[in-house]
């Protein structure tokens, strides 16, 4: 069973049920599971292979989630980057964990710019989540993209979540 499954069987069930909730945010099954396979098929037709990492910076949202779906569901490694850290850090994970694609909230544009500073050449490409920055966002990245699941043979011992440990006795580790 692929980690991906677990959605997809709540999308199966109901897909009218909403998934994701937040104060600014509703998303049924159906929005949620389009719009994840939107992402896989585009992450896909960019030759992005099984075990390609893709980085999530973002506070709490029910869009940053869905991506996280979408990275799952092209067979991709989720590294989870938490928008609390200095923006440093950030940038030496996405350099040390070989990460080729992020996917940010609007909110941290002002740490992606810097990101790419500190990252220089090796930074890795930027879409922004939702609209608002100089970046390409996920609707326009995704625009003509397919909303059906891709076929993809999800390899069950596939590491599927890439996280930095606490870093207490050195430079976090990816676990």
């Amino acid at each position: 069973m692929a980690v991906i499954d677990f959605f997809d069987r709540g999308w199966s069930m109901d897909p009218t049920k909403v998934a994701f909730l937040s104060a600014d945010e509703s998303w049924t099954y159906e929005e949620a599971g389009r719009l994840s396979c939107r992402i896989a098929n585009t992450l896909l037709a960019e030759g992005h292979a099984a075990g390609t990492t893709t980085a999530v910076l973002a506070p709490n949202s029910p869009k940053a989630w869905i991506c996280v779906l979408g990275v799952w569901r092209s067979g991709g490694t989720w590294v989870p980057l938490n928008h609390s850290n200095p923006v440093a850090e950030n940038a030496d994970l996405l350099d040390r964990f070989d990460v080729d694609l992020v996917l940010y909230h609007p909110s941290l544009a002002g740490d992606v710019e810097q990101i790419k500073q500190f990252s220089g050449a090796r930074a890795p490409r930027m879409i922004a989540i939702g609209d608002g920055t100089s970046d390409l966002d996920v609707d326009r990245w995704t625009a003509q993209a397919s909303t059906t699941v891709p076929v993809v043979e999800h390899d069950p011992e596939a590491v599927v979540m890439l996280a930095p440990t606490g870093g207490t006795t050195g430079k976090p580790k990816g676990v």
